[in-house]
């Protein structure tokens, strides 16, 4: 084999073992997650008392059911999104949330925008799972009249529970999100 030709196939076979490794799996982000307060950051903003996300993720769709403690009582939201790029709507307790998801390498990224208190208020997730899939770190920037503030967000999984039988709970099966056109 001549060194040219030699050199086109090593070229050849290295393109092709990296592109076979740039495309691996999506991770899968289901789980009941709760917040560790302790190696989160709030930034500006107060932090809650508790904070636990129940994820169902099928590719392209995610749903996450969120339970928050405060001061002011436990409040819960269902949010449903597609991993597409598609623009997704949730209803917030006040008002709707407009937002698109999407992967970029092995990070979910999420950018949203409503309106809080009569101010348009925007905001990037980055969500990465961690490599043993026990930890989920969500990077937030909320971009809001008064500045930005940066929030880093530490999630753990909670192990699987049980059923009588001694199977893993099954979660129901996500419904798919309506992307708006």
């Amino acid at each position: 084999m001549s060194p040219s030709r030699f050199a086109c196939s090593l070229l050849l076979a290295l393109t092709l073992s990296v592109s076979a490794t740039g495309q691996k799996r999506r991770p899968n982000l289901s789980g009941t997650w709760e917040l560790a307060l302790a190696k989160s950051d709030f930034g500006k903003l107060p932090p809650p008392e508790g904070v636990t996300n129940v994820i169902e993720h099928r590719e392209p769709n995610l749903v996450v059911r969120s339970t928050m403690k405060i001061k002011q009582g436990e409040f819960s939201a269902e949010d449903r999104y597609t991993t597409d790029g598609q623009e997704n709507i949730n209803k917030t307790t006040t008002t709707l949330m407009t937002s698109r998801t999407r992967w970029v390498g092995d990070e979910l990224v999420i950018e949203a925008e409503m309106e809080f208190q009569g101010r348009k208020v925007q905001f990037t997730e980055r969500w990465k799972l961690s490599e043993a899939g026990r930890t989920l770190t969500t990077h937030r920037v909320m971009k809001t009249p008064s500045g930005d503030v940066p929030q880093r967000l530490v999630f753990s999984k909670k192990p699987a529970r049980a059923t009588k039988a001694g199977k893993t709970a099954k979660a129901p099966a996500a419904q798919p999100a309506t992307p708006l056109r």
